[in-house]
């Protein structure tokens, strides 16, 4: 289940990555900034097509928190009321962005999703395959157990076979 979820949501970034790269700009407004416990917020407002959206968001993959960059050097980069570029898409203008950032991660997300997809495989594969050696290895016993017991009625019915086809001979001390 990690690999397939792996895969679909680095599919699917890839998607919205490589059509994000196509997006046009807009000037937008940073009117809420700061740090909180989980890294640098940002909220601006821009205005498309006569509408007024909101986004918080600052990369494809960064979401409105960003951890993974230093969060003090963000939040010198957008400070409330600086005039910033928005990455939106023109076919839906809520989702919209400050950077395209980088895909590597979603890469690395799809290559992870594969090889633990083909780990996946490799287990049912050879799970199925210990089982049926398994059931082919009781198979060969049982007909060794009845290949057995056939060759011991054959013996027998041999040993019966030749003490009837010997000619009786008569005891000379009964006599």
């Amino acid at each position: 289940m990690l690999g397939a979820g792996l895969l679909v949501w680095s599919i699917q970034g890839l998607d919205i990555y490589r059509r994000s790269s196509g997006w046009p700009t807009v000037e937008g407004i940073v009117i809420q900034s700061g740090l909180d416990e989980q890294g640098f917020r940002a909220l601006y407002e821009y205005e498309v097509g006569g509408s007024v959206y909101y986004s918080d968001r600052i990369s494809l993959l960064e979401g409105s928190t960003n951890a993974a960059l230093d969060a003090d050097e963000l939040a010198a980069r957008y400070p409330e009321g600086i005039q910033v570029d928005v990455y939106y898409d023109p076919y839906d203008p809520e989702m919209a962005m400050l950077r395209r950032g980088s895909a590597t991660p979603l890469y690395v997300a799809l290559v992870t999703g594969v090889f633990v997809m083909l780990l996946a495989v490799a287990g049912v594969i050879a799970g199925t395959w210990d089982a049926l050696e398994r059931r082919s290895g009781r198979r060969r016993s049982l007909n060794r157990q009845r290949s057995t017991a056939s060759d011991d009625v054959d013996a027998r019915e041999q040993d019966l076979n030749r003490l009837i086809e010997t000619p009786r001979t008569e005891d000379p001390k009964r006599n």
